[in-house]
């Protein structure tokens, strides 16, 4: 008598034999099917002895014929998939390579998984390269994304058009890299030295940045929108025309740098360094300057409508044609050296409220249509 382990036991040997055998059962069942049809199409009806009269003589060739493609077809399956294993192996190998410590050996390892393909199509998503030696290594155009290579020494390493999402580049020297072209958006770059890099054109929204040595980064037309860079070091680095809205730059230093015409629209700025900063024509609109220095900033034709300045250091800075309209300037710090947006020099005794209020019988409006306080425009 049958129990019900015996039935499971027979029901998986017939799973494994269909899984073994598939295509050859499919085939015979196709022959089969095949020789039926075209006997009923023949005689009208289904003639068992007409089949077997017909084509008893040849059936054993037939048989042979369908068993030897069968055995072609196994047989090129078993090759197919011993391939993808050996293939796997070797991808695994070289990725273990890219951890080498010894001179050279990554830069092999990165070719090699660039000639397989492996490099590009997604097989290296999420490795784990934290604290390897990867200097000039060849990543350009290469999958990375959510990949760990915080602490990685990456210095003068090519990225360019790589999709680098989310990876983990904290506390990595990316120094003299190329970044060019490269999609880094939400990666984690915290803590990182990226000195002299080239991220012209890069993706970096929504990108961790704080605290990362920016200095001498080439950032032109690189998208910075909803970034992090609170603490970067950006001193003297040319953001002209940079797309930063709603980036956070608390406590960033920012002294000397070129952000002429760059859009700082509902950026964080509170307590950042602007001293001597270009920031002609800058869009700061709601933007939050608080306790911000902006000393010897050049900032003439910015537009600071409803923008945070309190608490500010403006002492030396050049106000000429800024909108102020809507601004806030409580404990905000000038001196005889700052220049008010209509050219005169601050004075102890003077009203800056018609500057800000658009309400105040003498508000403010500019002659000069280059300014965003001109008294037709916007």
């Amino acid at each position: 008598m049958l129990t019900v382990t015996d039935v499971k036991r027979r029901w998986l040997r017939a799973q494994r034999y269909w899984d073994d055998h598939e295509v050859a059962i499919l085939i015979v069942a196709a022959a089969i099917g095949i020789e039926l049809l075209g006997n009923v199409i023949e005689h009208g009806r289904l003639d068992f002895r007409n089949i077997i009269s017909a084509y008893h003589a040849n059936i054993s060739t037939e048989l042979l014929g369908v068993f030897f493609t069968m055995f072609i077809i196994k047989h090129e399956f078993r090759k197919r998939d011993n391939r993808r294993v050996r293939e796997a192996h070797v991808r695994s190998e070289l990725i273990e390579q890219m951890r080498s410590s010894s001179h050279g050996i990554p830069n092999w390892a990165a070719l090699e998984l660039r000639q397989g393909g492996w490099l590009v199509d997604g097989s290296l998503h999420g490795i784990n390269l934290h604290g390897g030696n990867l200097n000039g290594v060849d990543f350009a155009e290469a999958d990375l994304q959510c990949s760990d290579l915080s602490g990685a020494s990456l210095q003068g390493a090519n990225f360019k058009a790589a999709h680098l999402s989310e990876v983990n580049f904290c506390d990595a020297n990316i120094s003299g890299a190329n970044l060019s072209k490269a999609n880094l958006h939400e990666a984690n770059l915290s803590g990182a030295n990226l000195q002299d890099a080239n991220l012209d054109s890069a993706k970096l929204n929504e990108a961790n940045l704080s605290g990362a040595d920016m200095r001498g980064v080439n950032l032109h037309n690189a998208s910075l929108h909803s970034c992090n860079l609170s603490s970067a070091v950006l001193s003297g680095v040319d953001l002209a025309s940079g797309k930063l809205q709603a980036t956070i730059l608390h406590h960033a230093d920012l002294h000397a740098a070129n952000l002429r015409s760059a859009n700082l629209q509902r950026a964080v700025l509170s307590s950042a360094n602007l001293e001597n900063a270009n920031l002609e024509r800058a869009n700061l609109q709601e933007s939050v300057l608080y306790q911000a220095n902006l000393g010897k900033a050049t900032m003439t034709n910015a537009n600071l409508f409803s923008a945070t300045l309190e608490r500010a250091d403006l002492r030396g800075a050049n106000l000429m044609g800024v909108n102020l309209e809507g601004a806030g300037l409580f404990e905000t710090r000038f001196d005889a050296s700052t220049i008010l947006p209509d050219g005169e020099k601050w004075a102890i005794d003077m009203d800056l409220a018609r500057f800000t209020s658009s309400s105040h019988p003498q508000f403010w409006r500019s002659l000069d249509s280059a300014s965003p306080a001109y008294k037709n425009g916007g």
